[in-house]
């Protein structure tokens, strides 16, 4: 239903947004990243149009905009990390945000 897939989108977000460790867990954390992104992705490509709608309600523009902004800060982070930052999370974070903008397909929605 509509409702479950902005539940499970609303919950893969909050993942992405948990925070990422510097330390020796840093592999692990990076997967878990990777993972939720790709994830993120998955359900957007497969979002029917119908369903899709429901991103651009009301309800769903903090948790929309809280997504373009963590999507933002990890392709923004790995960049700025240079070679030691991943290429592939970079781009995954990016093609992630093409996904999100092209099921939201409304540039008032994402103006916010």
């Amino acid at each position: 239903s509509a409702e479950q897939a902005m539940d499970l989108f609303c919950n893969v977000v909050a993942v992405l947004g948990m925070p990422r460790t510097s330390s020796s867990s840093a592999a692990g954390s990076e997967d878990l990243c990777v993972a939720a992104i790709s994830t993120l992705r998955e359900i957007l490509h497969t979002l029917p149009p119908a369903h899709a709608i429901n991103l651009r309600s009301d309800a769903m523009l903090p948790i929309l905009g809280y997504c373009v902004s963590l999507l933002m800060g990890v392709a923004h982070a790995e960049a700025a990390a240079g070679t030691l930052g991943s290429k592939s999370l970079r781009a995954a974070a990016l093609r992630a945000l093409h996904a999100l903008v092209v099921a939201v397909n409304d540039p008032d929605t994402l103006a916010f």
